[in-house]
C-alpha cells in the first residue's frame, strides 16, 4: 500500500514539474527560462526543438550559472521589445527570423549582445566578470 502511495506522489511531483515550465508570450515572441537543477535542465531540453534562440547567463571565468537577470530583446522583427526576468540561467526564445540586440542586467551591471534568430537554434552566451555578492 505504501509503495502505491509513493508512486502516486512521485508521478504527481513529476507532473507538477512538467507544468511549471510554461512558454510565456509577449507580442511577437515567446520565451521560457529555467535550467538550474538537473530536472530543470532536462525539462528545458525537452522544449529546445520549439525554439530558434537560446540565451545563457554566466558569471566569471568558470562560467557559473546566473539567474534573476533582467532581459530586453529589441529588433525590427518585434512590434514591441521583449522584456522579462530570467528565473534561470538558460532561456529559450521563439523569435521572428532576424537580427536582435539583447540587453541584460544583473546586479546593476549591464551587458549588450547581438543575437541572430533563424530556422536553427542559435545560442548566445552573456557573461559577467565575478561580481561581489
Amino acid at each position: 500500500m505504501h509503495r502505491s502511495i509513493c508512486i502516486v506522489l512521485s508521478l504527481a511531483s513529476l507532473a507538477a514539474q512538467a507544468q511549471s515550465l510554461q512558454w510565456q508570450s509577449a507580442g511577437d515572441a515567446q520565451y521560457v527560462c529555467g535550467g538550474v537543477s538537473e530536472e530543470g535542465r532536462a525539462e528545458l531540453n525537452s522544449q529546445r526543438a520549439a525554439a530558434n534562440s537560446e540565451l545563457l547567463f554566466t558569471e566569471g571565468p568558470e562560467g557559473g550559472y546566473l539567474a534573476d537577470v533582467s532581459v530586453t530583446v529589441r529588433g525590427a522583427g518585434l512590434s514591441q521589445p521583449l522584456v522579462f526576468n530570467a528565473n534561470g540561467p538558460s532561456c529559450l526564445l521563439k523569435l521572428p527570423n532576424g537580427n536582435y540586440v539583447v540587453e541584460a542586467e544583473y546586479k546593476g551591471e549591464k551587458r549588450t549582445q547581438n543575437l541572430k534568430a533563424g530556422n536553427a537554434l542559435n545560442e548566445t552566451k552573456i557573461n559577467w566578470p565575478e561580481l561581489d555578492n
